[in-house]
């Protein structure tokens, strides 16, 4: 017998078993040949060479919070689909913790056809920035209030923490903040910052380090040949000298560490009075030296070491627990008149909270040499106190205000 095999399109052949890639309905011819009689039939070639259809569950974002992610294809339970990512087990799901591209090949069981796919794993686990640099404390940061240590960052709403010294933590109860204040000066140390981007939880951390240089500049006059006084040279100075009388005059040296005067007649005392100030801390210190015009010469008065001024803290080896001695406290008011003094002085002071108070009168050698008040003041409450100072020597004393915890300074020159 002979074959004749029709299809679709074109499709013929004479061969017993064709083969075919295209579906449609077939028709063969059977033939034989010794009396032409046929035969037909007919079959049909279906086609079932679908793609396996299929989803992709994936949160594809990692942060500094989400470190890995997980890869799923999601298809019908009633298909038998074999799921191959590259590079992994045959398995429908993978974890993976970096950014990048993943592909995957999905085997339709049944038909052999298969379909590929790519999912994509993104990183938004940027470290924020955060700029702050090293801080010192200066008169001007007491001036307004205490130094604040400021961190900067360009991530919006980012969360602020502080890590204080332990020595010093009473003094901030609340660390969860971008800029700290520090209140006084004697708070030193490493402190760090960490700031916490709330978009990807990714924190970033800087320890600087607090100094002190708020330390008042060192002020000693020294009595020099041909009528000059001079004092020692101070970093970012400037010098402002000051004459009590008339009679004695400065010629030459106004805003330098050193000048030239003529002395008033013979016997008469004048005051000589410097204030140095350190332009950049704010820091300020005043001395000052009594000079007598004599026959032979110009000459000291006394010769006075000399003290310390201003508002200071106690020293910290006196005080516990710092948590209740220091922080609440609010400045004080301490005024002396006259002052250069002869016979009486008048102290007034003002708290400005009810506390115990001592005024006492030291001479500049550090000796206590009167204690003018000792009991407790009333909040705002302006107090007199009278001192007299016949039985006194001439010279440079330091009548200090002890409020509390702090203490405020203040110079009196006795003629």
């Amino acid at each position: 017998v002979t074959y004749s095999w029709v299809g679709p399109g074109p499709f013929s052949s004479t061969d017993q078993n064709p083969v075919t890639s295209a579906p449609g309905l077939y028709t063969l011819t059977v033939t034989n040949p010794a009396n032409s009689c046929t035969s037909t039939a007919t079959v049909e070639v279906l086609e079932i060479r679908q793609d396996p259809i299929f989803t992709t569950d994936v949160s594809n974002v990692l942060t500094c919070t989400i470190t890995s992610t997980t890869l799923s294809v999601l298809f019908d339970a009633s298909e038998n689909y074999l799921v191959q990512w590259e590079g992994q087990s045959p398995g429908a799901s993978i974890t993976v913790s970096e950014a990048g591209t993943y592909a995957v090949k999905v085997t339709d069981l049944d038909n052999g056809c298969t379909t590929n796919a790519t999912v994509e794993v993104v990183s938004v686990a940027e470290i924020p920035d955060l700029v702050i640099e090293d801080s010192e404390h200066t008169c001007i940061t007491e001036a307004d209030g205490g130094l604040v240590l400021r961190p900067t960052s360009n991530v919006p709403n980012a969360e602020y923490s502080w890590d204080v010294p332990a020595t010093w933590a009473p003094f901030f109860p609340n660390t969860n903040v971008q800029d700290l204040l520090i209140p006084f000066n004697f708070i030193t140390g490493n402190f760090r910052v960490t700031i916490v981007n709330p978009a990807n939880g990714c924190p970033n951390s800087k320890t600087i380090t607090v100094t002190d240089n708020a330390n008042p500049p060192v002020c000693n006059i020294n009595l020099e040949a041909n009528n000059t006084l001079s004092v020692l040279p101070t970093e970012n100075g400037i010098y402002e000298w000051e004459v009590d009388t008339p009679d004695w005059r400065i010629t030459s040296g106004q805003g330098s560490t050193s000048v030239t005067f003529v002395p008033g007649p013979i016997g008469s005392i004048a005051l000589f009075t410097i204030t140095i100030t350190n332009t950049v801390t704010g820091c300020s210190e005043n001395c000052s030296v009594e000079l007598q015009s004599t026959s032979g010469g110009v000459v000291p008065t006394t010769s006075l070491p000399l003290a310390l001024g201003g508002e200071q803290s106690r020293s910290l080896s006196l005080l516990s627990p710092a948590n209740v001695l220091f922080g609440t406290l609010g400045p004080a008011q301490l005024n002396i008149y006259p002052n250069p003094v002869r016979d009486q002085a008048t102290i007034t002071f003002t708290v400005q909270e009810s506390v115990e108070v001592r005024v006492e009168l030291y001479s500049t050698y550090g000796d206590e040499v009167l204690t003018l008040y000792d009991d407790k003041a009333e909040a705002g409450r302006n107090y007199k106190v009278a001192m007299e100072v016949n039985n006194l020597a001439k010279g440079l004393y330091l009548c200090r205000l002890i409020f509390g915890n702090k203490i405020r300074e203040q110079r009196i020159m006795l003629h």
